[in-house]
This record gives C-alpha cells, structure tokens and sequence, in this order.
C-alpha cells in the first residue's frame, strides 16, 4: 500500500467521522433551561410579578388550629399572611410551600378552617390569605416562602414562569422562640386575617407616589 492512498484514507475517515458528528448533533435534544424566575424579596417587602403584587408580612407560629376541629400540629404550625393584589388577567394562584435550609419544601395544611391552601390575586383589587405549614421546628431557621401560578401536580407548572422567593427572615433565635410558642390560632371568614394599615406596606405597582 502506498503512502499516499493511507493520506487520502485518513482523510476520507476523518470526513466521516465529522459528517457522522454533525448528524448526532443535529438529531439528539438540546436540554433547554425551564427553570422558575425566582424574584426574590424579604418578609415586609413586595415581589413586583408579571402577574401580581405579593407581600408576605406576618410570620408567627401555633401549635394548634381553632376551627370547624381543634387541629393540632405534628410539628409547628408557621403561619404565613400575605397580600396580594392582581395584574391583567390574576386568578387563583395555587402554587404555595415554604421551602427549609436543606431544599426540602413543605405545602400548606389544608387542616382546619383557619388556614388557607391558595390565594386569590384579582385585578386592582387587593387580598389576603393566611398560610399554615406543619413544619420540624428544628427547620425553621432560615425558611422561604414561594408563591406562584401553577399547580402542584405538574412537575413543569411553573416552567419559566416567575416565582416569588420571600425570604422569612427567621434567625436561630427567632426559630427557638417561634418553636417554643404555645399558642391556639382561632379560626376566621376570610375577613378576620390581622391587615397591615396601607402605610406599613409598600405600595402596589402603578400606585402613585405621595409628592414630598
């Protein structure tokens, strides 16, 4: 065999292989990221979605729910208060859990009267829900509430969709005191949720601001 049909042979098996590599390229799936926006705030502020205003501005603790049943918790009852007010076409929004330092999530009880699983976030108009989650008071510290669209059944319900990451501010401390709470929470309509004066809470997007 002569030197120079091993070159051309070579070549030939390295254009092969480049076509053969352009095929997989061109068939395989690329994996594209769907992942949430998270917007992340603090407890006290607002998360400015697309699609609503959200502000978590309460956080206690219970170790029992005073409704229909007095409910008690296996853990501790962290009890989240939010408001929410809507953008354009807002409806229910289901998608609620507290999320602990180790990435496990937590839904809220559907146990009892006093709590809510959902909130509603209607356009121009401005709700509120109460949030109870059964939690291991040694994960209080440093938990997150998320709040979106979506459902809880389907995997991709929030895929690159925004997401309200609020911060609960809960330090070591806070998680001692809020663990040793021994309180009853009474049941409510829904107009018994504690609300915030207008001038404790940021404003709504769109709201006008105050000239100084």
């Amino acid at each position: 065999m002569s030197p120079g049909f091993r070159v051309v042979g070579s070549g030939a098996a390295v254009i092969a292989a480049m076509v053969v590599g352009r095929l997989i390229t061109d068939h395989l799936p690329v994996e594209a990221d769907h992942s949430p926006f998270y917007r992340e705030v603090a407890v006290g502020e607002t998360a400015r979605l697309d699609y609503t205003d959200l502000t978590a501005y309460s956080v206690k603790a219970a170790d029992f729910i005073d409704g229909s049943d007095i409910t008690l918790a296996r853990g501790t009852f962290l009890v989240v208060d939010v408001r929410a007010r809507g953008h354009h076409d807002s409806g229910i929004l289901p998608f609620v859990s507290v999320v602990d330092a180790h990435g496990r999530t937590y839904d809220p009880t559907d146990r009892g009267s006093s709590c809510d699983t959902s909130i509603r976030a209607w356009p121009g108009v401005t709700t509120y829900a109460r949030f109870c989650f059964d939690v291991p008071p040694e994960e209080l510290e440093g938990m997150h509430l998320q709040l979106g669209r979506g459902g809880k059944l389907l995997q991709d319900s929030q895929r690159r969709d925004e997401v309200a990451d609020v911060d609960l501010r809960i330090s070591a401390s806070d998680a001692r005191e809020l663990a040793g709470a021994r309180i009853m929470l009474k049941g409510k309509t829904s107009d018994d949720i504690e609300k915030p004066s207008e001038e404790e809470l940021p404003p709504p997007s769109g709201a006008p601001e105050e000239a100084s």
